[in-house]
């Protein structure tokens, strides 16, 4: 495979030439363009650099020391992903349906941790599957707060999730 063909996003080069290039300003103002949250008015964590489109339910206030979101991310290092790798989304707040979102946002692969979504519920039928919606690959899993616990049916849901993780990651 050859490196040369890919073609990094413009927001990549900018973080990883900083010091660098001449042309900083105007790539900046181009990086607008291609940024998801511009497109959709979406805001999220992590800086999405392996287009990992993580959405949540967020029970409790959305931050990254959260116990939902530190839980959230333990499972995501376990799939060789970090903030770093993902856009992490809080759909309390979100009023688009998921094709919408795919569409707009553009990631590659999408997490939902979440029971609904724009106040449209997700069948239990569709638990830890992978699904494709538009050119994205979907996993749809129960909410986060409910595998955080150490009781059997939180184990049970753990279990089934990793095992979903590694064929969808590849790990």
């Amino acid at each position: 495979m050859s490196f040369q063909a890919e073609k990094l996003p413009a927001p990549l080069i900018v973080d990883l030439y900083k010091s660098t290039l001449v042309l900083d300003q105007e790539i900046k103002t181009n990086k607008d363009a291609g940024n998801p949250v511009k497109k959709t008015g979406i805001d999220f964590k992590g800086k999405n650099g392996k287009s990992v489109a993580v959405l949540v339910c967020c029970r409790q206030k959305f931050s990254e020391t959260s116990s939902e979101i530190l839980f959230l991310l333990k499972i995501l290092r376990a799939c060789n992903l970090g903030i770093e790798d993902i856009a992490l989304i809080d759909v309390m707040g979100v009023s688009m349906s998921l094709e919408d979102f795919v569409t707009d946002f553009k990631p590659s692969r999408v997490l939902l941790f979440s029971s609904t979504l724009n106040k449209t519920d997700i069948p239990k039928s569709l638990c830890f599957e992978i699904e494709k919606v538009g050119n994205a690959e979907v996993v749809y899993a129960p909410e986060v707060h409910t595998m955080q616990s150490e009781g059997n049916e939180a184990v049970q849901l753990k279990k089934k999730l990793w095992i979903v993780l590694k064929h969808f990651f590849n790990v």
